[in-house]
């Protein structure tokens, strides 16, 4: 009997060591707070430490080619597609109009999901402050989230110049200032009907065209220019080739179709060839300072331009697409310009400018 007890004290110890380990375990997780997994906010902050307003940047990013994936947007389910752009042209330095223009561009952004902003050169030259070779302006326009800008015949041209025809600029000067207007800009420049003589490559940092994705579309951007200071024999064109921009639209489409949804042609050539343009959805214009209230419609393209030094406006064109069969086609559109007559000015813009205007004016070449 005795020895029969030791043996059950024994299994009653031994169940005791086996089971207390395990009790011990369940209280513990019991107790334990398991990780949720709470949403982040990020946040980011201007250099003055104020919060940016995300609506207020441009839904944008370039593209580098037809291996860059595109952001999943769903957009290739659907069949019907709208697109604004807002465009400038010809500012040629009265830039008093741009803090107006920078109010109504945030608010189509706020409004419209898919929009982009483009320029149609001769931004600086004749104006007050064109001593400053573009530099003011390309602030701006850095400060708008511009997508592209296409060179204009002025952007050649190179202002207080005493050393060649017409004033107009040396060789060396001429690509000196569109070597800084690329190295300012935080966008592309573009000029594809321009090239060297001497390799038959485009100019330094200049670009033919640019592919933009907005929301998963992807938007091919040919710019072309007038072939004016050719004609004009400026010293500045020696090195150069300005060729035929109707000529060179037709050479880049292909190439510019197999990488990207719509094509659109950024146009300093004038109206001339414009409306001989074929094959695009749009052609956004400059050179002739044309106000077009409502856009010019050649062969179902619709045509834009937004006047000109002191009657510049602030364009705006809707395209409607729909899908036929693995292509984006035109269906139908709205245009109108913008004054910024009675428009709050962005105050951002306006300090830009009055910075500037504070300063001595400087002489030729200044920022180097």
């Amino acid at each position: 009997m005795g020895k029969q007890l030791k043996v059950s004290y024994l299994n009653f110890i031994l169940i005791i060591i086996l089971i207390l380990p395990l009790a011990l375990t369940s209280c513990n997780s019991g107790n334990t707070k398991i990780p949720v997994n709470s949403p982040t906010t990020n946040t980011t902050f201007n250099p003055t430490g104020q919060t940016l307003n995300p609506t207020s940047q441009p839904i944008i990013e370039p593209t580098n080619g037809p291996n860059k994936k595109t952001a999943d947007t769903g957009i290739i389910n659907k069949d019907e597609y709208s697109l604004t752009v807002l465009s400038t042209n010809d500012i040629h330095g009265h830039f008093e109009t741009m803090p107006g223009y920078a109010t109504i561009i945030k608010q189509v952004r706020n409004e419209q999901k898919n929009v982009i902003l483009l320029d149609a050169g001769d931004l600086f030259k004749r104006g007050k402050y064109e001593n400053y070779q573009g530099k003011i302006e390309i602030d701006l326009l850095n400060q708008m989230g511009y997508n592209a800008m296409v060179l204009g015949n002025n952007e050649f041209k190179v202002p207080g110049s005493k050393k060649s025809k017409k004033n107009s600029g040396t060789l060396q000067e001429s690509d000196s200032q569109i070597s800084d207007l690329v190295k300012w800009a935080k966008f592309p420049i573009l000029c594809g009907n321009v090239k060297l003589k001497n390799t038959d490559n485009y100019m330094e940092g200049i670009k033919p065209y640019t592919i933009v994705n907005v929301n998963g579309m992807k938007v091919g951007i040919i710019g072309i220019t007038s072939t004016s200071p050719q004609e004009e024999k400026l010293e500045m064109t020696v090195n150069k080739n300005f060729m035929s921009g109707l000529m060179v639209v037709k050479e880049l489409l292909p190439e510019v179709k197999s990488n990207s949804d719509i094509q659109i042609v950024l146009s300093h050539a004038g109206m001339s060839i414009n409306k001989k343009i074929k094959d695009v959805s749009a052609v956004i214009s400059g050179h002739d300072h044309m106000t077009t209230f409502k856009p010019i419609d050649t062969n179902g393209i619709p045509i834009i331009q937004a006047g000109g030094e002191d009657t510049n406006h602030l364009g705006r064109l809707d395209l409607n697409f729909k899908r036929q069969g693995n292509e984006w086609v035109l269906d139908s559109y709205n245009g109108k310009l913008y004054s910024d007559e009675g428009i709050a000015k962005d105050e951002k813009i306006k300090s830009i400018i009055d910075g500037y205007i504070k300063r001595p004016m400087p002489t030729l070449n200044p920022i180097r």
